[in-house]
């Protein structure tokens, strides 16, 4: 804290001179809990907030191959900032970055590493990797995944997917996310919700109104048919 205290002074002379670190962020006394209040001398300066929590493991077994990997599980919140309150909250979540490192002395003698140990140490650090984000990333926690731009609107992962599938599709269909002999009461029903889960959201998200302008095409064409 000393650390940060000190770097803060340094980029910041106009700070007080009693400033600490726990002034940075503080809770607000009101009802929301998750609104924090940001320091009146730091919040000019501020343009972005993330907070990183996670845990930390090392192996402790007999294989020689795990030795000196440290393995870390990251979770990460970002904030929006309200200026003129000198306040921010929760915007978005970030759950399940994994990551891991290797301490490399183990492995070298005379300024030399032992290539074939440490290709081994890898390939199974990667393996392993693998096997826990395998394991913890699913279809819903990608769909939560939130957007903003830079005028606030937000979008999620599963908006743009939306929009993704209906440019790469070349039938009505498809385009919905329905089978080829898909009923038209389906048709029509997928297709409102696509229009009501997309309504506000196709003008910025990249390339959605080209894929309202295409899917509106082929529906029109579809419903004209039915006539």
């Amino acid at each position: 804290m000393n650390t940060i205290e000190y770097e803060l002074h340094q980029q910041f002379p106009s700070l007080d001179p009693n400033f600490k670190n726990e002034y940075i962020l503080k809770p607000c006394e009101n009802d929301e809990q998750e609104l924090l209040f940001i320091s009146e001398q730091l919040c000019p300066y501020i343009r972005f907030i993330r907070r990183d929590f996670g845990d930390v493991y090392e192996y402790n077994g007999a294989d020689p191959l795990f030795e000196n990997f440290t393995i870390y599980l990251e979770s990460s919140v970002e904030y929006s900032i309200n200026k003129d309150q000198s306040t921010c909250k929760p915007a978005l979540d970030t759950h399940g970055l994994v990551y891991a490192r290797l301490d490399l002395s183990s492995m070298t003698s005379s300024n030399i590493i032992d290539e074939n140990l440490l290709i081994d140490k890898l390939w199974d650090m990667g393996k392993g990797l693998t096997s826990i984000a395998g394991q913890y990333t699913t279809s819903e926690t990608q769909q939560s995944t939130n957007y903003y731009t830079s005028d606030g609107d937000i979008y999620t992962a599963e908006d743009e997917a939306l929009i993704q599938r209906i440019l790469k599709q070349s039938t009505l269909s498809s385009m919905l996310g329905l089978p080829r002999y898909a009923k038209n009461d389906e048709i029509k029903q997928n297709f409102q919700r696509i229009n009501n889960q997309l309504v506000n959201k196709w003008h910025y998200i990249r390339l959605g109104i080209n894929a309202r302008e295409k899917l509106h095409a082929f529906y029109d064409q579809f419903v004209n048919e039915q006539d």
